[in-house]
């Protein structure tokens, strides 16, 4: 009777199993790990239509300008910069906001992507152009190749994120190899360089 008893709990274990199916794996790969990241069904599309919109402008000209210009040279599509308000959510934009109030790490974004727009949030410049970062991750890797498509698909998501050490560096030794250093700094959200500039014993550092 035990055994039978056994025997049917384990045939309804594997059928709950088999109906619940495995875990979506998320295709999203971001370097460093965000703290928090979800993954929703459906996409954004970057195309020529797609405006920059940046609240407060004065504020974020830099940051805006970065990237419309990597839009711009991976794309050809020329993102038009305009300056909004919190209720400007107009479709296919990608919203810089600065939220000056909010308390906390002052490096620390919120990432979010849906169909219609996409909305970067920082209390500072340096939060928003983590962000940025961010969402150069989550485009395709054709999308710095010359490959030239009519739009680019980018997940939707929700991320938040901050950096968990004030001091974030690399270390490249460019007397052997050559870097593409503030691509590669940028992108994994580096504060400090340090460059191996001699390959000799008594090699010197160069701070940057």
């Amino acid at each position: 009777m035990k055994n039978l008893t056994l025997l049917f709990l384990t045939f309804l274990s594997m059928t709950f199993l088999s109906f619940k199916g495995k875990p979506e794996k998320s295709s999203i790969n971001v370097i460093p790990k965000p703290k928090h990241t979800v993954v929703y069904q459906g996409t954004f599309k970057l195309k020529e239509s797609t405006r920059i919109v940046v609240i407060p402008y004065d504020k974020l000209k830099f940051e805006s300008q970065y990237l419309a210009n990597i839009i711009k040279n991976n794309t050809g599509f020329h993102s038009e910069i305009i300056s909004g308000t919190k209720k400007e959510h107009s479709k296919n934009v990608i919203i810089l906001r600065l939220e000056p109030k909010d308390t906390g790490n002052q490096e620390r974004y919120q990432l979010n992507v849906n169909k219609k727009y996409i909305v970067i949030s920082a209390p500072t410049s340096k939060g928003i152009f983590y962000g940025i970062q961010t969402l150069l991750q989550l485009l395709p890797s054709t999308f710095y190749t010359p490959v030239h498509q009519k739009d680019w698909k980018i997940p939707q998501c929700a991320i938040q994120d901050a950096p968990g050490f004030p001091y974030r560096g690399m270390h490249l030794d460019v007397s052997r190899h050559f870097f593409p250093t503030a691509d590669r700094q940028c992108n994994r959200k580096s504060t400090e360089n340090l460059l191996m500039c001699l390959p000799e014993q008594k090699w010197k550092q160069l701070f940057l």
